[in-house]
């Protein structure tokens, strides 16, 4: 019952939702990690920049059926006030002085994946950077995302909590990440594409203790 208030919680911090949260168990999302398929995605968040919206200014990608048609594809952003997460050593939670890493999000990129049934997955993406802290020692290092696929009238329709790993070898002071998912597909009508989103940013409730 904990675990499950504290994701409501989560998830109430990066959609905004309304005082009563119903996440829809969902299938697990598509893949994990950049593949083959999620490359040009990729690549675009390393293209440079640092914004925080929606970098993807490309026409959505499709599969299945309908490639000749277009359609919207639902945006995605970073949810304000979760582009930091900071890891501090477990005696010192809010000393400045006392943060073992730091991990920031600088971008968001994202395109759609359409189905023949009508469903659309989004792949998304961020680019972000990891920094030690003054506590901070060189090694793998853990940052927590969670993404929310929102409906602004209905509220989340899929939640996932992503732990990513970024190795700062020796000598390392800090190391650039991007980060690339899927939601599960959706039936989206497309004149509802604009009632959804996808949410994405730092869950400070889920920073892990090093």
């Amino acid at each position: 019952m904990k675990r499950h208030q504290k994701i409501l919680r989560s998830i109430a911090t990066l959609a905004a939702a309304a005082s009563v949260l119903t996440v829809a168990a969902c299938s697990s999302p598509v893949g994990q990690g950049i593949s083959q398929s999620t490359s040009s995605l990729a690549d675009r968040l390393r293209g440079g920049g640092t914004q925080t919206s929606d970098a993807s200014q490309t026409t959505a990608v499709g599969v299945g059926v309908g490639l000749q048609q277009r359609r919207d594809c639902p945006i995605a952003e970073l949810r304000e006030g979760t582009q930091t997460q900071r890891v501090y050593e477990e005696a010192r939670q809010g000393d400045p002085q006392g943060v073992l890493y730091q991990g920031t999000i600088n971008r968001v990129a994202r395109d759609c994946v359409y189905g023949s049934d009508g469903s659309v997955s989004v792949r998304f993406g961020i680019a972000g950077r990891v920094v030690l802290g003054p506590l901070g020692l060189p090694g793998q290092r853990t940052v927590s995302i969670r993404a929310v696929l929102f409906n602004t009238e209905t509220g989340p329709v899929w939640s996932e909590l992503f732990p990513v790993s970024v190795d700062l070898g020796p000598g390392r002071q800090s190391q650039a990440f991007t980060f690339v998912q899927q939601t599960p597909a959706t039936l989206i009508p497309p004149s509802d594409t604009s009632k959804y989103r996808v949410i994405i940013g730092f869950d400070e409730g889920a920073a892990p203790q090093q």
